[in-house]
């Protein structure tokens, strides 16, 4: 595996173009590992009954893997062997870790020193100001993914062994949803998702509490993790350093769990008359809360998507659309962005012109940037959506779902993925992957930078309103 990686890694320190700045980087790594994937799953082992899948079934498949996704045109249970099950599963880690942060990991292992032009690349992927902390924060992220994934296989297998027994299977299918869960794929090795396990308290909120690590982002993780060890550093040993939540941190908590128990509340409401109404209370209330959960990182389902009342579905597109935390494996618009225009908002409100939030002053850039983001994931979707009107026979409101559940790469659908045309499977691998990547990085690795210049122009009145 190692060996592979390394391989990858030489590909793109000799890519060129690819390689003048890190978005074009991490957008050449994505697409390598996607095509690489999609090779590999077109092979006639990687299918159950040795018939190789069409070519686009299986760049969609790798596709929705390495941009953790979940959308299927395929039945990942019993289409795919059990070589197939593990490409995927391969795909997904691969994905939800970045391929460039996986070539660089081998690389350490090996004992072979970065290159200054390898680590400015890797800051950028970490969101890492000070070159210096590049290889500790690599190494940080690399084994907290591998000890949450292990323990949530750990306690997976509790559940799946009582339903498989004991055995390498029970064990295979801990590992998969596992690291399926934390990388928020959403990929399931059951034809109805977690349907069965609807009522499964144990097993719900194992995954879900997967989904919600996987989906607040390395850095949220980090900086609680620093706080919770200065506390108790202090309260056994007498320290007295002081490490404080970030502004950063603390909007994705906050705003997560509004947006998770708000969506927990307005799914019960609007469906405990109807698709709720057959299941205990218990398990409608567990049922509200999964849903909640997967709908804005991860696309497991314990209920059927296509048999939800209109309004619930429309809520669920914009939960879809806001995604997770900046630097997770979430697609959308990301709720920091969502934070920090709701705040935007709240402060022209009160008439007031600087953005302040828990006493500190937000710079216009980053505010532009925030609806930047917003303007074009609304513009992809909306294109996405036009498009699939066209060359697809289905309901307006199915498309809408599965295209915002492509661009937030969620995975959830209405029921239509299997039935896509090739120019619908095509359109959706493109907002698939423009979703795992990002729209700025998509912007920066496109754009040729100019140098700032210090010209003032006169200022220009428009009417607004």
């Amino acid at each position: 595996m190692i060996n592979i990686i390394e391989k990858f890694k030489i590909i793109f320190d000799s890519a060129g173009f690819f390689t003048k700045n890190p978005g074009r980087t991490i957008l050449f790594s994505f697409m390598s590992i996607i095509i690489f994937g999609s090779i590999l799953l077109s092979l006639p082992f990687a299918t159950a009954d040795k018939i190789p899948l069409h070519y686009i079934d299986a760049l969609f498949t790798s596709t929705s893997a390495v941009c953790v996704t979940g959308l299927i045109v395929q039945d990942t249970a019993t289409r795919f062997s059990l070589f197939g099950k593990i490409i995927i599963m391969v795909l997904i880690q691969a994905g939800g870790l970045g391929i460039m942060l996986m070539s660089y990991f081998a690389s350490f292992i090996l004992r072979k020193k970065f290159s200054i032009k390898e680590k400015i690349t890797m800051s950028y992927m970490l969101n890492v100001n000070d070159l210096r902390k590049v290889t500790s924060s690599m190494v940080r992220i690399i084994l907290l993914t591998f000890v949450i994934e292990l323990i949530g296989a750990v306690l997976l297998y509790i559940d799946f062994s009582g339903f498989f027994g004991h055995g390498k299977k029970a064990l295979f299918f801990s590992l998969f949803h596992s690291v399926s869960a934390f990388c928020n794929a959403g990929f399931a090795l059951f034809s109805d998702s977690f349907m069965q396990f609807k009522g499964n308290l144990s097993l719900n909120l194992v995954i879900t509490i997967l989904i919600i690590l996987g989906g607040l982002s390395f850095g949220v993780i980090f900086n609680v993790l620093e706080v919770l060890s200065a506390k108790l550093k202090r309260k056994w040993y007498g320290e007295h350093k002081i490490t404080k939540l970030s502004i950063n941190t603390k909007i994705v908590l906050i705003y997560s769990a509004v947006l998770i128990f708000s969506g927990m509340l307005i799914f019960y409401f609007f469906e405990h008359q109807y698709i709720l109404l057959e299941n205990s209370i218990g398990t409608q209330y567990i049922s509200s809360f999964f849903q909640s959960v997967t709908l804005r990182t991860a696309g497991f389902n314990t209920l059927d998507i296509g048999k939800l009342q209109m309004n619930t579905i429309l809520v669920m597109v914009v939960f879809m659309f806001i995604g997770g935390a900046s630097g997770s494996t979430a697609g959308g618009v990301k709720v920091n962005t969502f934070g920090l225009i709701m705040a935007y908002i709240r402060t022209l409100l009160q008439g007031k012109t600087n953005l302040i939030i828990m006493k500190q002053h937000i710079r216009k850039r980053v505010i532009n940037k925030a609806f930047l983001l917003v303007i074009l994931g609304l513009t992809v979707v909306f294109f996405g959506t036009l498009t699939l009107t066209v060359t697809e026979n289905f309901a307006l409101e199915a498309i809408l779902f599965e295209v915002v559940s492509a661009f937030g790469t969620v995975g959830l659908s209405m029921g239509i993925t299997f039935y896509l045309s090739l120019i619908g499977k095509v359109v959706l691998v493109a907002i698939m992957f423009i979703g795992r990547v990002g729209l700025l990085t998509l912007m920066f690795a496109l754009s040729d930078r100019e140098k700032a210049t210090d010209i003032k122009y006169p200022e220009g009145e428009i009417s607004i309103g």
